[in-house]
């Protein structure tokens, strides 16, 4: 099958019998096990885990120290507090680099870590 592409009057092939192959109908929606782990007052949540990247989220509650020999990419996406004494709020996206070998976390926010 045909269609035109209507910003460059061009003929692009679709792939409608390779879509189906690649389709589950009705949807069936994936459980995902997720580990939790508290820590005092904090929750760490495992969201993804691969070989080749991991995702957790983190709820913390006070002050929690981490100690960090790699590099992380974090997303705080509630609440506000302090890492390492800079401010941190919500809409914060931080690179932490392997050299930072501690990490401490202080007020009361939801984070999104993701790591190679």
């Amino acid at each position: 099958m045909t269609m035109i592409e209507k910003t460059h009057k061009e003929n692009k092939e679709l792939h409608i019998k390779e879509a189906i192959e690649v389709s589950t109908t009705p949807f069936i929606e994936k459980k995902l096990e997720q580990n939790v782990q508290a820590i005092g007052p904090h929750q760490l949540t495992e969201l993804v885990q691969t070989p080749y990247f991991e995702v957790e989220k983190w709820d913390i509650n006070g002050t929690l120290v981490q100690l960090n020999d790699d590099y992380f990419l974090m997303s705080i996406i509630e609440g506000k507090g302090e890492i390492n004494d800079l401010e941190i709020q919500k809409g914060d996206h931080l690179i932490v680099t392997s050299n930072v070998e501690q990490v401490e976390m202080s007020g009361r926010f939801e984070c999104i870590i993701s790591r190679p």
